[in-house]
């Protein structure tokens, strides 16, 4: 009976939304928690078979069981992923398919209603075109992405073969409409590489003259998110978390690889643009849109893996900036060699930041500390690797810095400087030292003035070769 048939469905749409939703995400979290690839591959397996047998044992196909279970893990925060592991099977069973319907299309038919199928499969394409277009603008894509859409998915799909199959078993259409549409569907996907082919020219033909109008209006209004502008982190760990933050301060679109699954359910739950994969699966990279990339920052910990995830986007990307980072400065010449625009090895950027803040106690300028890091940095830091000395603005000067020091002098109750001014003291003419700072209850004076006097407690701060620094202290004691 009807009402029976209608029951079970009503029963696996529900298992399969209620699995959707709670039970699959927890299953696959687990999974992934254990890091294990082979783990996480046998568990998709399993939960696709599963599913499947269960629509079979209700009596509806397993065809069908098995595109509710892709549903299911496609919705799930593990989908680019699950895609990633199985995407070696997809080329066997799609062999299996198109043999498969192969061997069931009647060549005598087709040759017999030659007319009928070759206006039904235009006509197939074409509509199906326009409907992906219209709905690819729909949603806000360009004209001509929302038409290349939908000429790539102009020919029947595989899903129809699984309709049509389940359509004769039950006699809703009959052998010779079957025949019809095999014969329109694989006709459809045999010319839909051309279709898609020549859909670019086709375009380009007849939206010449608005192409045309719409250049000498002015450029185009860039679109936000636009393929080719966004920024793809590998790795969400301290660098990545800051750089994510940094593009979601500037409004730089972006889109982040993680293989922690707790890291990326609670940054998606924050808004997060975060997927849970192995960026080492070229599958992974494209599903985060390595291609449109403009960007690429490679940020993990495990060098192994970063050679082959750098060396992965640059043969899936080749114009894209490419930078990596690395603990170590052995990996610069290999991740160099991989196709890293840059690489940003951790040691030496500490030593770079140790260095400038040393410099800094020595009183070089913000200039010339900003040029001495810039000149490491682009000597691909030789400078620090470098055992022999290299010359810098800093050497007609280190001899100098190593006579100064800057002094704390606290002024003493009945000492020579307390209650007189600086413009009396002359503290530079007489002894050598200039006066930086005075801190007085908390409060400081940066930059003095002469008529500013020193009073009891004062702690002054002072600068000058180190013998008449520690003259001048004399003067601070009683």
């Amino acid at each position: 009976p009807w009402y029976l048939l209608l029951g079970k469905v009503v029963l696996v749409l529900g298992a399969v939304l209620l699995g959707a939703r709670f039970l699959v995400p927890f299953i696959l979290l687990q999974i992934a928690r254990t890091r294990s690839t082979e783990l996480f591959l046998l568990s998709v397996l399993i939960i696709g078979f599963s599913i499947a047998w269960m629509a079979g044992s209700l009596g509806l196909s397993l065809a069908l069981g098995a595109f509710l279970a892709g549903l299911v893990i496609s919705e799930s925060a593990y989908g680019h992923q699950a895609f990633g592991s199985i995407l070696p099977f997809r080329d066997v069973f799609l062999s299996f398919f198109f043999v498969s319907a192969g061997m069931l299309l009647d060549v005598k038919f087709l040759l017999g209603h030659a007319p009928l199928v070759l206006s039904l499969t235009a006509g197939v394409l074409l509509l199906k075109a326009l409907l992906g277009a219209i709905a690819g603008k729909f949603v806000g894509h360009p004209t001509r992405v929302a038409m290349l859409v939908g000429a790539a998915i102009a020919c029947e799909s595989e899903f129809s073969f699984v309709l049509a199959k389940a359509g004769l078993g039950y006699r809703v259409i009959p052998v010779t409409t079957y025949q019809t549409f095999l014969a329109v569907a694989i006709l459809s996907m045999a010319f839909a590489p051309l279709f898609y082919a020549f859909a670019p020219a086709a375009m380009r033909f007849a939206a010449g003259s608005f192409r045309r109008r719409k250049e000498a209006t002015g450029p185009a209004r860039a679109v936000p998110g636009a393929p080719g502008n966004h920024l793809l982190i590998v790795g969400f760990g301290l660098n990545g978390r800051n750089l994510s933050r940094a593009a979601m301060r500037t409004g730089i679109p972006h889109s982040i690889i993680e293989m922690n699954p707790d890291t990326v359910r609670r940054e998606q739950a924050k808004g997060v643009p975060i997927g849970y994969g192995d960026a080492t699966n070229e599958a992974v990279l494209e599903q985060a849109g390595v291609k449109e990339a403009r960007v690429a920052v490679v940020a993990i910990n495990d060098p192994v893996a970063t050679r082959r995830i750098v060396e992965a986007i640059r043969r899936l990307n080749p114009g894209l900036h490419l930078i990596a980072r690395t603990r170590f400065l052995s990996e610069l010449k290999p991740l160099t060699a991989l196709g890293a625009d840059e690489v940003v090895p951790e040691e030496f950027e500490t030593a770079v930041e140790i260095f400038s803040r040393v410099m800094k106690r020595y009183l070089l300028s913000r200039d010339e500390i900003d040029r001495f890091v810039a000149e490491i940095r682009a000597e691909g830091y030789e400078m620090l690797r470098s055992a022999a000395p290299v010359e810098s603005a800093l050497d007609g000067i280190r001899p100098l810095l190593s006579e100064m020091d800057v002094s704390v002098l606290r002024a003493e109750v009945g000492s020579a400087v307390a209650g007189k001014s600086l413009e009396s003291l002359e503290l530079r003419r007489r002894h050598g030292v200039s006066v930086l700072a005075i801190s007085r209850d908390g409060s400081h004076s940066l930059s003095p003035v002469a008529s500013d006097v020193i009073a009891a407690g004062d702690r002054v701060i002072v600068i000058g070769r180190r013998e008449h620094v520690a003259k001048a202290a004399a003067l601070f004691r009683v």
